[in-house]
C-alpha cells in the first residue's frame, strides 16, 4: 500500500511540475545494476531535488538524505516520511557546545553507519554533498566529509554521478544573487504567475538530468582533501552553466512586452570590503590563523592568513566551522551573529567587528504611540513587584519592554507571562535561591519578577569570570536550579555547576494555550488576584543577589534588599529628568549591577520603555536598533560605548538625550568622539559599587562632562577620610571614600572576612577601598584603588598613579585597554603589561614627565597580545597579579 502513495505522490509532483519544467534523463540506459547506489548530486536550486525525485522514484526509489530540519516543517514533515528519507543532523550553529557538537558527531557517525548497511543490502541513497544550493557557476563541496565517510565504510560501493542542468536562473537558484531565495514568496509569484497564464500557457524551462557511473578505482583517493575537488570538477561537467531567464507569460517578449528568453552571467559571490579589513591587528589575524591550523595543521600558514580564502577551500565542513566560530568566540569573547564564510568574515568577528547584512527587525506596531500618562516618570512602591504593578496599573497597555526574540510586551503581556513563568518555577524547584544565566534579554526581566512571584529570590550569574567562579556562587548560595536558554548556554563555558539547567525553551514548550488564556483573563478582569499572588516581601529582604567582579578577589556574593534598590533609582530620579516616553537602550549584562539597577529596573518601575540586546560588543547591532527604537537614553561602560561610536553614524545617535558610563575612567577621547557626534547630547560619567546599588555619585548635564566622578546622587551620604586613623581628610587631599544612606547592601552573604563597613558619629558606611579627591567646587575626582598599593621603601606606591599617565598616552582603543601596571612587594617588581610598542625607559621618561618621581616608576615592560578583561570591561588585574606571582 506504502509502495503505491509513494507511486502516485511522485507521479503527481511529476504533473504538477510539467507546468513548468520540460525534463529529460540521460544515461539512464548505461546503467547496468540498479540496486545498491549512491546518487552523487549538484544542487543548482531549491527545486531540483523535488523533480530529481518524482523522475527517480518508480525505477530506484532512492532514499534521500536531508536535514533534520525538513522532518520538523508542519508543511512538508509528512513528505520526508513517506520517501523514506533519511534524516542528516544539521551543522549546529545555534548550538557550539562541545557536548552537541560531540552529540552531532555521533549523529552524523549513525547516519553513515545507516546507510553502508543500507547499500549493502540493495538500497538505493541521493546524497546533495554540498549541503547548500550553488552560489555562481560552480558546485563547491568545500570541506564536506559525507561522501568520504560514506566510502570509507563502504569502500565497494557504485557511485553514479547526478547533474541537474537548466535550472540556474530559476526563482529557485541563487544565479540573480548570492543570497538564498524565498520559497514562500516563489510559491505565491508561482501561484499568481500560473492564473495568469491560465495555467496551461505557463512557459516552461528546459532540465536535463544527467547521470554518469564512475567506478570507485578511477577515484583519486577517499580522503576529502582530494576527493571533493574531483567530485566538484565532475559535477559542474565539461562546460559550465549560464543562468537562463525563462519568462514567467507566454506574451512576454511578444510586441516588446517582458523580457524573452536568455541567458546571463550567474551572480558573484560576494566578498568583504577591502576597507572593512582595516585595522585588524596582526595578532588577532595570526590568532585567527592559529585556529584554523589546530583544526587543518597541514595547511599553509599563508592560506590561514589570506583574507578572502574561503572556509570551503580551507577544507572546513559545517562541523569544523561551527567548532572554529566557537573557538575564537571563547578566546576573544566576541559573539558571532552570523555563519563567517571567509578568513577576513573571522579577523571580523575576532576584531568584533563581525559584519551584518541583517536589518534590525523593526519595532512592535505601536511602540511610538503615546503612553496612557506623559511627563515625568514615577516609582511607587515599596518592594520591587510592588512596584511593578503600579507601574502596569498605571499604563496597563503601554510598552514595557522589548527585544529581537520576544518583540514587544506590554505590562499587561508582561504580567500574563510572569505568573506563566511563577507557576512553572514554584512546580519545578524547591531552593530558596533560583540562578538565572542570561544575557540582557526581555526574558531575564520576566525572570527576576517570576522568581518573586513564586516565593524565591534570583541570583543572578556573571558567566563571563569562567567555570570555576560559577561553581564558586551556586555553592554559596546552595543554588539548585539555573535558569538559561540551550541557544545562549551553548556558547560558553560552564563546566559543571553543581546544578540543574531548567531551559527557557523547554518551559515555554509546556505553557498549553488554555493556561494562557486563564491567565490573561484573570489579569483583565481579576487584577487584586492577580497582585495577591506575588509574594509578600519585606522591603529590607534581598531582592537580588549579585557577584563582585573578581578583578582583585575571589567573588562576593552581594545581597541587595528592595529598599538598596528603590533608594537608588529615587535617588537617580531626583537628580536626573527620566520622561515617560524616554527609551532606554539597554545591553549591559543583568549581573553588571549598573545594568541590573539603569537598564532593568529603572525602565520597567518608572514607567518608560527599554529594549535590550544581548551582546554588548555587537557594536553595529546595537547601532541600528537605537536607530531603529528611538532610544533616548543608554547606560554603558566605556569599552563598549567605545565600540559603539566606531560602528555607529551621527544619524544613528540623533535621538539620544543623554549617556551614563560607569564601570571604569572615561578616557577624555571618548569625551571627544561622543561630542563630536552627539552634539545635543550629553555623556555623563558616574562612580558606583555594586555594594551600593550600585551609582553612588555621577556628573549632570551642564556640569564640566569628563575625568571627574561628579556629586553624590540625593539619598547617598559620603565622607572622604585617612585610610588609617578614619579622620575627613581636607578639601584637595586625597583620601579613601566611605558610602552611606539607604541604597548601601546589607553585608555579604557567607562571608568570613573583614566588616566592609566602618561607624562614624553613629552612622555606618561601606569601606569602598576607592580613593578620591574633592576639588574646590565640591566636584570629586577618582585617585586609584587603595588595594592597588604597594609599599617600597617605607613609602605607599600606588599602582593607578603610574598607570594613569601611562594611560593619556595609550588610551583604550578598539580593541580594548592598551596597557595595565600590576606589581607585587617582595620583590619589588612593577610590570607594564602592554600591546603598544613602548620599552621601561619610554614609560617611565613618561610617568617622570608626569611629575611622579623616586618610587613611582616602572620596573620592567611585557607585551601582550590582549590586556585581560572581565566581561564588564575593567581591566582583569587578578590575572595580572597571578601571573607575577608564579614568577612569569
Amino acid at each position: 500500500m506504502k509502495r503505491a502513495i509513494q507511486l502516485v505522490v511522485a507521479g503527481v509532483f511529476r504533473l504538477l511540475l510539467l507546468l513548468r519544467y520540460r525534463t529529460r534523463i540521460t544515461g539512464l540506459a548505461e546503467l547496468n545494476d540498479r540496486r545498491g547506489i549512491l546518487f552523487v548530486a549538484s544542487h543548482p536550486a531549491l527545486i531540483d531535488p523535488v523533480i530529481v525525485l518524482s523522475h527517480l522514484w518508480p525505477q530506484f526509489q532512492p532514499r534521500p538524505m536531508l536535514f533534520e530540519s525538513w522532518f520538523h516543517s508542519r508543511w512538508i514533515s509528512w513528505l520526508p516520511g513517506l520517501m523514506k528519507a533519511l534524516p542528516i543532523p544539521d551543522s549546529g550553529e545555534l548550538d557550539r557546545s562541545p557536548q552537541a557538537q560531540t552529540e552531532l558527531k555521533n549523529r552524523s557517525e549513525q547516519a553513515v553507519r545507516t546507510i553502508s548497511a543500507g547499500l549493502g543490502s540493495g538500497e538505493n541513497f541521493i546524497l546533495w554533498p554540498s549541503g547548500r544550493i550553488r552560489r555562481g557557476r560552480h558546485e563547491v563541496l568545500g570541506g564536506s566529509r559525507s561522501t568520504s565517510d560514506i566510502l570509507r565504510e563502504q569502500p565497494d560501493l557504485k557511485i553514479v554521478l547526478l547533474r541537474t542542468r537548466g535550472l540556474s536562473g530559476s526563482s529557485f537558484s541563487c544565479a540573480r544573487s548570492s543570497e538564498l531565495p524565498s520559497l514562500l514568496a516563489i510559491f505565491r509569484q508561482g501561484f499568481f504567475t500560473a492564473l495568469k497564464n491560465l495555467v496551461l500557457f505557463t512557459p516552461r524551462r528546459d532540465v536535463e538530468i544527467q547521470l554518469e557511473e564512475v567506478q570507485v578505482s578511477e577515484l583519486p583517493g577517499i580522503k576529502r582533501e582530494v576527493l571533493n575537488p574531483y567530485l566538484e570538477r565532475q559535477l559542474d561537467g565539461s562546460t559550465l552553466e549560464p543562468g537562463t531567464h525563462v519568462p514567467y507569460h507566454f506574451w512576454d517578449g511578444l510586441l516588446g512586452t517582458g523580457e524573452p528568453r536568455h541567458e546571463f552571467e550567474p551572480a558573484p559571490l560576494e566578498t568583504l570590503d577591502a576597507e572593512s579589513l582595516t585595522g585588524i591587528a596582526e595578532n588577532l589575524r595570526d590568532g585567527v590563523a592559529d585556529a584554523i591550523q589546530e583544526l587543518r595543521p597541514e595547511l599553509p600558514r599563508e592560506r590561514c592568513l589570506a583574507p578572502h580564502a574561503t572556509l570551503d577551500s580551507l577544507g572546513l565542513d559545517s562541523l569544523d566551522r561551527t567548532e572554529l566560530v566557537l573557538a575564537l568566540e571563547q578566546r576573544f569573547s566576541h559573539r558571532s551573529t552570523g555563519t563567517p564564510t571567509t578568513v577576513g568574515a573571522l579577523w571580523l568577528l575576532a576584531d568584533g567587528r563581525e559584519q551584518s547584512k541583517d536589518v534590525a527587525p523593526p519595532p512592535p506596531d505601536g511602540w511610538n504611540r503615546p503612553r496612557r500618562r506623559s511627563g515625568a516618570v514615577q516609582l511607587e512602591g515599596a518592594t520591587l513587584p510592588e512596584a511593578l504593578w503600579n507601574a502596569a496599573r498605571r499604563g496597563p497597555g503601554d510598552f514595557a519592554v522589548a527585544d529581537d526574540l520576544s518583540g514587544g510586551l506590554t505590562y499587561e503581556r508582561f504580567l500574563v507571562a510572569v505568573q506563566l513563568f511563577a507557576d512553572r518555577l514554584r512546580a519545578q524547584t524547591q531552593s530558596e535561591h533560583i540562578g538565572i544565566l542570561l544575557p540582557a534579554t526581555a526574558a531575564v526581566d520576566l525572570l527576576i519578577f517570576a522568581v518573586h512571584a513564586a516565593g524565591r529570590t534570583p541570583v543572578i550569574l556573571n558567566w563571563t569570570t569562567g567555570p570555576k567562579n560559577l561553581h564558586h556562587a551556586v555553592d554559596v548560595m546552595e543554588i539548585e536550579h539555573v535558569v538559561t536558554s540551550k541557544a545562549f548556554v551553548s556558547r560558553i563555558e560552564t563546566g559543571d555547576l553543581g546544578a540543574n539547567f531548567l531551559f527557557l525553551e523547554d518551559v515555554r514548550q509546556s505553557i498549553g494555550s488554555l493556561q494562557k488564556i486563564r491567565t490573561l483573563l484573570r489579569t483583565k478582569w481579576f487584577p487584586g488576584a492577580v497582585r495577591r499572588r506575588f509574594a509578600e516581601r519585606d522591603p529590607h529582604d534581598p531582592a537580588v543577589i549579585l557577584f563582585t567582579s573578581g578583578s582583585e578577589k575571589a567573588p562576593k556574593a552581594v545581597p541587595l534588599t528592595h529598599h538598596n534598590i528603590l533608594s537608588n533609582l529615587r535617588g537617580v530620579l531626583g537628580s536626573y529628568e527620566v520622561e515617560s516616553n524616554d527609551v532606554m537602550l539597554g545591553f549591559l549584562p543583568p549581573f553588571h549591577s549598573f545594568g541590573f539597577t539603569l537598564t532593568v529596573m529603572l525602565p520597567l518601575l518608572c514607567g518608560c520603555r527599554a529594549v535590550h540586546h544581548p551582546d554588548p560588543t555587537d557594536a553595529n547591532a546595537i547601532a541600528k536598533k537605537l536607530t531603529a527604537y528611538g532610544a533616548t537614553i543608554l547606560c554603558a561602560t566605556p569599552t563598549f560605548l567605545g565600540y559603539l561610536l566606531q560602528q555607529a553614524t551621527p544619524e544613528d545617535l540623533k535621538t539620544l538625550r543623554w549617556a551614563v558610563v560607569g564601570g571604569e575612567k572615561c578616557p577624555e577621547a571618548l569625551f571627544e568622539k561622543f561630542r563630536a557626534m552627539v552634539p545635543h547630547g550629553h555623556l555623563l560619567e558616574g562612580y558606583g559599587v555594586t555594594e551600593c546599588a550600585p551609582l553612588v555619585s555621577c556628573t549632570r548635564p551642564g556640569m564640566a562632562e569628563g575625568g571627574t566622578m561628579g556629586k553624590p546622587l540625593l539619598g547617598v551620604t559620603t565622607r572622604v577620610v585617612d585610610p588609617d586613623s578614619l579622620e575627613s581628610v581636607s578639601t584637595g587631599e586625597p583620601g579613601m571614600l566611605l558610602v552611606g544612606g539607604p541604597s548601601v547592601f546589607p553585608g555579604y552573604l557567607d562571608y568570613d572576612g573583614p566588616s566592609p563597613f566602618v561607624e562614624i558619629e553613629g552612622e555606618r558606611y561601606y569601606v569602598t577601598k576607592d580613593l578620591v579627591v574633592d576639588d574646590q567646587n565640591g566636584t570629586r575626582h577618582f585617585a586609584g584603588r587603595l588595594m592597588r598599593f604597594l609599599k617600597s621603601g617605607g613609602e605607599m606606591v600606588s599602582l593607578p598613579a603610574i598607570e594613569a599617565p601611562l594611560t593619556r598616552e595609550f588610551p583604550p582603543d578598539d580593541q580594548g585597554p592598551q596597557l595595565a601596571v600590576e606589581g607585587i612587594e617582595s620583590p619589588r617588581r612593577i610590570v607594564l603589561f602592554t600591546r603598544a610598542e613602548l620599552d621601561t625607559a619610554e614609560a617611565n621618561r613618561i610617568v617622570h614627565d608626569a611629575g611622579l618621581r623616586g618610587v613611582l616608576r616602572v620596573d620592567e615592560v611585557i607585551r601582550l597580545d590582549a590586556i585581560p578583561v572581565l566581561g564588564t570591561g575593567k581591566i582583569d588585574y587578578k590575572v595580572l597579579k597571578h601571573r607575577l606571582e608564579r614568577g612569569a
